[in-house]
């Protein structure tokens, strides 16, 4: 359930914290020296689209980079719509030095098209994805993400619903850790 709307009286097992997508677009900024990064969003009123976002945006004005709105496209956690944003960025010639995906399939697409009209990923444009689902690891390259503890998740979800069921106390909110896993395409 991460990213999910909280209500009350309902007890949520998350990903977390948000400081993550920081460490990502923080990463590119500084590690790498890009100040002009493409993002490429979720979907508009999914919380963890809004979240990661909202942290590319904090880390910009942290690091004195002006918020350029041309930069961000919406491309619904999709690879498709990530290759047609890729495809329109290159088409229209707006400068950028990296691309920033808010999941994988996003990351992928994008690498795809970078490499199709010439460009070497990370040679050219060091790209980041969010999620390390197994495509992440396979290449190439091999895919800079954030790694969020599934099986965990998982795990953690049946055993509070399994204490509920039981009658047994639980915690309104359980948040797991999610980590930067630093690989190829961003130039690491």
């Amino acid at each position: 359930l991460a990213g999910a709307v909280v209500r009350p009286h309902h007890a949520y097992v998350l990903a977390g914290p948000d400081h993550i997508q920081k460490a990502v677009v923080e990463h590119m900024i500084r590690q790498h020296g890009c100040r002009r990064p493409v993002f490429l969003a979720g979907p508009p009123k999914n919380s963890d689209s809004e979240e990661r976002l909202q942290a590319y945006r904090c880390v910009l004005e942290r690091n004195g980079l002006p918020f350029d709105p041309s930069l961000v496209v919406c491309a619904n956690f999709i690879s498709s719509q990530a290759q047609v944003a890729m495809e329109d960025f290159l088409r229209r010639g707006i400068p950028f030095d990296c691309v920033i995906a808010a999941n994988d399939a996003m990351a992928v697409g994008a690498i795809e098209v970078l490499r199709g009209s010439g460009r070497r990923v990370p040679g050219d444009i060091p790209v980041t994805g969010f999620d390390d689902l197994p495509v992440a690891r396979l290449g190439p390259p091999r895919l800079t993400s954030v790694a969020q503890p599934f099986d965990e998740i998982a795990n953690c979800t049946i055993d509070t619903i399994v204490d509920q069921l039981s009658g047994r106390p639980v915690p309104d909110r359980v948040v797991l850790p999610t980590r930067l896993v630093c690989r190829q395409s961003c130039g690491c």
